[in-house]
């Protein structure tokens, strides 16, 4: 087995909780799976550190043991195919669509759509994003800034909203588009 096989072959067994011939010597007294899983926990432990820095205000709308629990589902269902914790959570809102919070919490998804399109202008200037909720996204989103204080209440009918993030002077900026009358 040449190195890059190796790597791969340890990478899958961290990932998938496996123990396959690796030649490892298994000299002590934990077993090869559990120090693999030594492994595993500090990568899953470095994930979940990224999800929660990428989706704070997520987090700050559903509080943080809800939040953890989803995070964790949500690196068990995903299979990486990137080494940079940069792109770790960038299929988190289709994980969050698809998930039975959507009922108690239905612009969760929209609101990791928003934090991930901030990530990904803050990361190219060149870089615009559009958008598009059901619910009115720029308010909650301003809700769930640090210095908010007060209370939000969603509206009962709630209107669909564009939303603009581009960077400007080396900050993301997030716009609400106003539609114009017929």
């Amino acid at each position: 087995m040449n190195l890059s096989e190796y790597q791969k072959a340890f990478l899958n067994a961290v990932i998938n909780q496996t123990t396959p011939d690796l030649c490892i010597q298994n000299e002590g007294k934990a077993s090869l799976k559990k120090r693999l899983s030594v492994y595993r926990d500090s990568m899953m432990g470095n994930h979940l550190k990224a999800l929660r820095k990428l989706f704070a205000l997520c987090e700050r709308l559903v509080g943080e043991p809800f939040f953890l629990t989803l995070c964790e589902q949500y690196l068990n269902s995903v299979t990486f195919h990137t080494k940079h914790l940069d792109d770790v959570g960038e299929d988190f809102s289709a994980f969050l669509s698809k998930h039975a919070s959507r009922e108690q919490v239905p612009y969760l998804w929209d609101m990791a759509r928003l934090e991930w399109a901030w990530h990904e202008v803050l990361r190219d200037s060149t870089q615009e994003r559009l958008i598009t909720s059901e619910y009115p996204l720029f308010d909650i989103w301003k809700c769930c800034q640090p210095d908010y204080q007060g209370d939000f209440e969603l509206p009962e009918n709630p209107a669909p909203e564009k939303l603009m993030l581009f960077q400007k002077d080396h900050a993301v900026h997030l716009r609400r588009i106003l539609h114009s009358a017929p």
